[in-house]
């Protein structure tokens, strides 16, 4: 038995991907995300209480619920862009891997 498990946690580790990315996301409500990675893994992201807590000017401006929803991935990144800045507002994939975005500031 233990040596079934071990083999099974042996082959997981070995199919899992060197590198994570994002390869898609969805809305689902509010600040709200869906983000699935190459791993196949999905988190539910709520960028919320970063959004509501922010001082930086140009992560406000993705409080207008219709700017929040133009979100880009691009070379597995996500990111939203502004007029000014192609990334104006982007996070570590780590972190969204996680499901918790850091909004200690």
């Amino acid at each position: 038995m233990i040596k079934t498990k071990t083999k099974e946690v042996k082959q997981a580790k070995a199919s899992r991907p060197k590198y994570i990315f994002v390869e898609s996301a969805g809305y689902l409500r509010d600040y709200v995300l869906c983000v699935v990675f190459n791993d196949r893994t999905a988190r539910v992201v709520d960028f919320g209480p970063f959004l509501k807590k922010t001082r930086n000017a140009m992560s406000a401006d993705f409080m207008d619920i219709k700017k929040f929803k133009q979100f880009t991935i691009k070379d597995g990144l996500l990111f939203w862009s502004s007029e000014e800045d192609e990334y104006a507002m982007i996070f570590r994939t780590e972190e969204l891997y996680s499901g918790k975005i850091n909004y200690e500031l």
